[in-house]
């Protein structure tokens, strides 16, 4: 996991792993929180079904 092109040690946040149709996913606990308007861009890779993922999100976030 990337935010703004930084990379996330996303191990220091922990994790979550829970059940699904594709097994067993793990979750990193990271939470994002912003005290004015703005957006961010994340960027994530791994590994689901066996299948690699690649996805980019924009967070925008309004007045808290």
């Amino acid at each position: 996991m990337s935010i703004e092109g930084r990379p996330v040690n996303v191990q220091a946040f922990g994790s979550v792993d829970f059940n699904s149709v594709i097994g067993t996913v793990r979750v990193w606990d990271v939470v994002i929180v912003s005290d004015k308007p703005g957006k961010i861009t994340i960027h994530s890779t791994g590994i689901a079904g066996g299948d690699p993922f690649d996805y980019t999100v924009i967070l925008t976030f309004t007045e808290p």
